[in-house]
C-alpha cells in the first residue's frame, strides 16, 4: 500500500508521470531502464476538491479519473467537534508515553475551547497543538491557558487557521425567523450562544464575542439583576 499525501500539491509533471503508472501498471526505479510492474494499492488525499481543480484547469483530468475510482470524503475536523474528547484523550496518551510522563488529565473546557478554532490541517494540526501543549507543561498540570497559547502560537508561525474563522471567509450569516429581534435582543441572543458553544466558559466566550472580561461579566450582571 502506497500513500500519496496532499496529492492535489503535485507539479503538472509530476502529475503526468503518476498517471502513466497508473495507466499501465509500472514504473520505472531511478536510475533504471527496466521497467517493473506496480504491485501495490495506491491511496491519495486531498485537502481541496479535486473536481473543481479540474475544472480550473489546475490538475490533470486523465488523473482525475484514474484516482477516482472510489472516492472517500472525510469531514474536516470542525464539522465533527463531537469526536474531540476521544481525540484528545488518544493523543494525550500517545504524547504522554512519547516523552515519558504520565499523562496529565485535560482541563474540562478544552474541546469546548478547540470548537472555536479552525484548524485547517485537522488531525495534524491538533497533535500538534498537544504535543506543544505537553512540552511547555514540562511534567505539571495542563491547564486551559497552555493550550490556548499553544494554539495561538502553532496559528501564527503557520499562517493556517484562526481563532473562530470560517473555512470559507465569508461573514458570519445570522437566521432569523418570526420577529425582528431589537439590538437589545440580538445582543442578548449572540451572548447566550457564545456561553452555549463554550460550554459556559466566559474566558472561551469572550473570545467569540470579540469582548473583554470585564465587559461580558457586566453585561451577565446587569441581565440577571430585574429591573426596579
Amino acid at each position: 500500500m502506497l500513500i500519496l499525501e496532499h496529492v492535489h500539491l503535485l507539479s503538472f509533471d509530476a502529475q503526468a508521470r503518476l498517471a502513466g503508472i497508473l495507466r499501465h501498471g509500472e514504473f520505472f526505479p531511478v536510475g533504471s531502464s527496466v521497467p517493473r510492474r506496480l504491485l501495490c494499492r495506491i491511496y491519495c488525499t486531498s485537502a481541496v476538491d479535486l473536481n473543481e481543480l479540474v475544472n480550473e484547469c489546475l490538475f490533470r483530468r486523465d488523473l482525475y479519473f484514474l484516482l477516482g475510482t472510489h472516492q472517500v470524503r472525510v469531514p474536516a475536523l470542525r464539522e465533527r467537534s463531537e469526536d474531540l474528547p476521544l481525540l484528545l484523550e488518544h493523543f494525550l496518551t500517545e504524547v504522554g508515553a512519547a516523552v515519558g510522563c504520565r499523562r496529565s488529565r485535560p482541563p474540562t473546557s478544552l474541546a469546548s475551547l478547540l470548537a472555536t478554532y479552525d484548524l485547517p490541517e485537522n488531525i495534524a494540526q491538533l497533535r500538534r497543538v498537544l504535543v506543544q501543549a505537553v512540552a511547555m507543561a514540562g511534567g505539571g498540570r495542563l491547564t486551559l491557558d497552555l493550550f490556548r497559547r499553544s494554539l495561538d502560537g502553532i496559528i501564527h508561525s503557520s499562517g493556517e487557521g484562526s481563532f473562530g474563522s470560517r473555512a470559507d471567509n465569508q461573514p458570519a450569516t445570522l437566521l432569523i425567523p418570526g420577529r425582528f429581534p431589537t439590538l437589545s435582543e440580538a445582543r442578548e441572543l449572540v451572548i447566550r450562544e457564545a456561553l452555549r458553544r463554550s460550554n459556559g466558559n466566559q474566558t472561551i466566550a469572550t473570545r467569540l464575542l470579540g469582548i473583554s472580561q470585564p465587559a461580558l461579566s457586566l453585561h451577565l450582571k446587569k441581565s440577571s439583576t430585574p429591573d426596579r
